[in-house]
């Protein structure tokens, strides 16, 4: 007979990390050990294409973006072409972080060093002193910012890889493309603004993966999130009612990306909720039918590994540390929409997921308390078994579910088995 697996010592060995996750459940590893972390930034982070952020916030010829692809710092910025640029932030020279402000707009990048002075796209335009170097030490050709190996955005949304090969975005995003567009094509002109009207960052002591998998989290909120709901039953009974509606799915979309419907709202109530110039703009663009099934219906999108849209918000997820989190919410305008319409975006951001909101400060709360329960190492598993032998697969390949079940959890550790896989 075959001795059982000792998942602890297979914890040990990079090249079966894949191993230690089923359908059914995930090793207690995959949360706790710090050398996971650093296998699924090389396998994970630094292969597929990663959210970097959304072309609104570099509007104009100059600005700029800085952000991280896992650990590395990058920069997304506009040049006077108005192309879109992803480049390593790190000087050529002596290795600073060239552009430390989050946010800005500039002619050149200029390492505060040496002074080393940077194009948008990256190429060196000089070094600081440049008659300190003689002829043949210094190569302008090889000693830009390094860009990112490929680049590429769909719907106004920029990805990067940091791997010179691989699936295009076209491939990567593949059936989540049509949610992706139901949530641009809420806006009567087909875009949306992000990160003007709000943004709002939290860490939490915890994995990563906890926040991506609770992106599409359905089976908590009747327990966790009981008073917002005591208290939207009684303000919003029509509205809050449609939480329970039958029909609602979990969807598993492939490539680790997964979406939840949170709830659908009838044609009447839709009616009811958005004035009628904003309906009869968004009509106008997507057809009377489109425009009922989208604005009715309230979806949570993961793209994996990084990324969350939820109703008014883009949700950024960056690992600090194997128990460290950072999440940035961009909140998000509808372009063209009346002003009401996304004041009540604003509103309903700030009173569910806003840090005195009824949502988001509880499941940070959930977060932090998950990491310390994973202190109990002599319990080995978390599952993820909730729906499975229910779970459907309709004739493009989707795995479905009920939105209280766990088959969009699932769906995220397929790609991530996949990709852990490649151990080279």
């Amino acid at each position: 007979m075959n001795n059982p697996t000792d998942f602890n010592q297979l914890a040990n060995q990079p090249d079966r990390y894949h191993e230690l996750s089923t359908p059914e459940k995930n090793h207690l590893s995959l949360y706790t050990k710090p050398e996971i972390l650093d296998a699924e930034l090389k396998r994970i982070f630094y292969t597929t294409w990663v959210y970097i952020g959304h072309d609104s916030e570099i509007p104009d010829a100059g600005d700029y973006k800085s952000t991280y692809i896992g650990k590395v710092p990058v920069l997304m910025s506009r040049d006077k072409d108005e192309k879109v640029h992803v480049v390593i932030n790190r000087c050529m020279h002596r290795g600073l972080t060239v552009c430390p402000e989050e946010y800005g707009n500039s002619r050149y990048f200029v390492c505060p060093y040496h002074g080393w002075t940077y194009a948008h796209d990256g190429s060196l335009v000089e070094t600081g002193a440049p008659e300190g170097y003689s002829e043949g030490e210094i190569d302008k050709a090889s000693m830009g910012l390094m860009p990112a190996p490929r680049v590429d955005s769909y719907r106004g949304f920029v990805f990067a890889s940091l791997s010179k090969t691989g699936r295009s975005l076209d491939e990567h995003l593949g059936r989540a493309k049509p949610h992706l567009d139901n949530y641009v094509d809420r806006s009567p002109l087909g875009t949306i603004t992000s990160s003007k009207s709000g943004l709002y960052k939290y860490t939490y002591d915890g994995n990563w993966k906890i926040q991506l998998e609770g992106s599409v989290e359905g089976y908590h909120v009747a327990f966790t999130h009981q008073t917002f709901l005591q208290i939207a039953m009684k303000k919003n009974p029509d509205i809050i009612k449609h939480f329970k509606n039958p029909d609602l799915r979990g969807i598993d979309l492939g490539n680790g990306h997964n979406i939840i419907e949170v709830m659908r709202m009838p044609p009447e109530l839709v009616r009811q909720v958005y004035p009628e110039p904003f309906r009869q703009q968004v009509a106008e663009r997507v057809g009377e039918d489109v425009m009922y099934d989208i604005l009715g219906t309230t979806k949570n999108l993961v793209i994996f590994p990084n990324l969350a849209l939820l109703e008014h918000q883009i949700r950024v997820i960056r690992p600090l540390a194997v128990d460290k989190t950072l999440v940035e919410t961009h909140h998000t305008l509808l372009d063209g929409a009346p002003d009401i319409v996304n004041q009540q975006r604003v509103r309903g951001h700030e009173r569910f997921y806003g840090p005195a909101g009824f949502g988001g400060p509880d499941d940070i709360e959930m977060f932090n308390r998950m990491q310390e329960g994973y202190q109990a190492e002599m319990i080995e598993w978390v599952y993820f078994n909730r729906g499975l032998s229910v779970e459907t697969t309709n004739e493009d390949g989707e795995r479905i579910g009920k939105p209280d079940h766990e088959t969009v959890q699932r769906a995220t550790y397929y790609e991530w088995r996949k990709l852990m896989a490649n151990a080279e």
